[in-house]
């Protein structure tokens, strides 16, 4: 069973580590700033384990699903997906998951939608994600698409610089199209951010 981390500061779900302190974080306890390099992307990808998802992993894609986006679906491209209903591409240290990402073939698109990409706190910005999509590089590339696309939100510039930083460009940006929550506010992300707005990138292969 996959370990979720929980925030040094509350006991919401932590989706960062503070890499001075080495605290878990949740998103209202998270902040930006300018850091210098740190050890060579790729250098822990390269001792974990890479595998395509089974029926087995179901469970441990639900909860890594709930874990970041409290939720088992995903609205993105004006479709709605679900956890259970696409392949996966996992990184194992061991046993434990310790990054997920979930996709879509979407041929009337011509391109393959990169749904959910999530890594653990404590396992982040050592080149699991770049892994990942790597991986799901060569699986597009086989199924003859030459073309990723991915959709985030505007609370995200995590996001937004690590998909540029590997390749990726925007290609739109989808206004007011995120729903509130169920009392009609907005949704709150990162730092506090109102979360509302889709921004789309692709990666030409």
């Amino acid at each position: 069973m996959t370990e979720l981390p929980i925030c040094a500061h509350c006991e919401r779900p932590a989706l960062y580590q503070d890499r001075t302190t080495g605290d878990m974080l949740c998103l209202d306890h998270v902040r930006l700033e300018v850091r210098g390099p740190r050890a060579p992307v790729g250098a822990r990808a390269e001792q974990l384990r890479f595998r395509r998802s089974e029926s087995a992993d179901r469970e441990v894609i639900r909860q890594m699903w709930e874990h970041f986006w409290e939720d088992t679906a995903m609205d993105c491209f004006g479709k709605l997906y679900q956890a259970a209903d696409l392949p996966a591409l996992l990184a194992c240290d061991g046993e434990q998951v310790v990054g997920l990402l979930s996709y879509a073939v979407e041929r009337v698109w011509d391109a393959v939608n990169l749904v959910a990409l999530n890594v653990l706190a404590g396992y982040q910005g050592q080149g699991i994600a770049a892994g990942l999509i790597a991986r799901l590089e060569d699986e597009a590339r086989r199924l003859g698409i030459n073309r990723l696309i991915v959709a985030t939100a505007n609370d995200n510039p995590l996001a937004l610089y690590f998909y540029q930083r590997i390749g990726f460009q925007l290609t739109g940006v989808q206004v007011g199209v995120i729903p509130p929550d169920g009392g009609g506010d907005a949704l709150v992300g990162l730092a506090g951010i109102p979360v509302r707005d889709e921004i789309q990138l692709e990666k030409r292969l």
